[in-house]
């Protein structure tokens, strides 16, 4: 089953605070339940206490960064099947951080409009109930919310 782009919960962790409440508004915007931290041990906090569909993490970070991050949420229990998505402005190989646990890579910097098909293509991959969640299902009602100019 589909889910509405309401129900849909995204956590967004990156140190950079700007650039956390620019994308947090933009999925607000698009209907997402949007929550965000600030560095890794409040954003791996954040992930049990919220339990998101999908986090939106930030390679690059002081103290823990996303790869220690990523490390201790495929660790927990509660958190080991969460779609995770590098969300970097580092020139690394995708497949590299596949290849370490990350679901996807997204680039910094990116369109909002961008942001948002990737977010639901990345959703997409998953199942839920062993119907596959179809990215022009959730993305038909976030396009009319999107202010993509």
């Amino acid at each position: 089953m589909v889910p509405t782009p309401s129900a849909v919960r995204v956590l967004v962790i990156d140190d950079d605070r700007a650039v956390c409440d620019v994308v947090l508004h933009i999925l607000r915007r698009a209907g997402f339940h949007a929550v965000g931290a600030y560095d890794g041990s409040t954003g791996f906090e954040a992930a049990r206490q919220h339990a998101p569909d999908l986090v939106l993490l930030d390679v690059k970070m002081p103290e823990v960064d996303g790869l220690q991050t990523l490390g201790r949420l495929r660790e927990n229990p509660s958190t080991k099947e969460m779609v995770v998505v590098a969300f970097t402005g580092l020139e690394l190989d995708g497949d590299s951080l596949r290849s370490r646990g990350f679901d996807d890579v997204i680039l910094k910097p990116i369109l909002a409009a961008d942001l948002v098909e990737r977010i639901a293509r990345a959703l997409s991959t998953r199942e839920e109930d062993g119907d596959q969640k179809h990215p022009s299902d959730l993305l038909s009602a976030m396009w009319r919310r999107v202010n993509i100019a």
